[in-house]
């Protein structure tokens, strides 16, 4: 009998476990992806710095400040795409 109740209990908490594993992986990622950023951030700091002052300082240049937004966009807009390819 105890056997039967373990087997069964494992049986309900296995499809538990497997969403729970599901957000938690998701979570990981999203750590992970936090903490590459800000590392690249940091490591390109003074480059990033740079190209920010010759932006807002130089009229030939002064369109780089759109480069990360149209950037962003681009990813916003392959969302789906870039989903399915997990």
């Amino acid at each position: 009998m105890r056997k039967r109740n373990h087997h069964i209990h494992n049986k309900y908490t296995s499809s538990i476990s497997t969403a729970d594993n599901a957000q938690l992986t998701g979570f990981l990622l999203i750590l992970l992806a936090a903490f590459l950023s800000g590392l690249l951030a940091w490591l390109y700091w003074s480059t990033i710095k740079g190209l920010s002052v010759t932006w807002r300082n130089n009229d030939d240049n002064s369109v780089g400040l759109l480069v990360p937004i149209v950037a962003l966009f681009f990813l916003w807009r392959e969302r789906k795409h870039l989903k399915e390819c997990q």
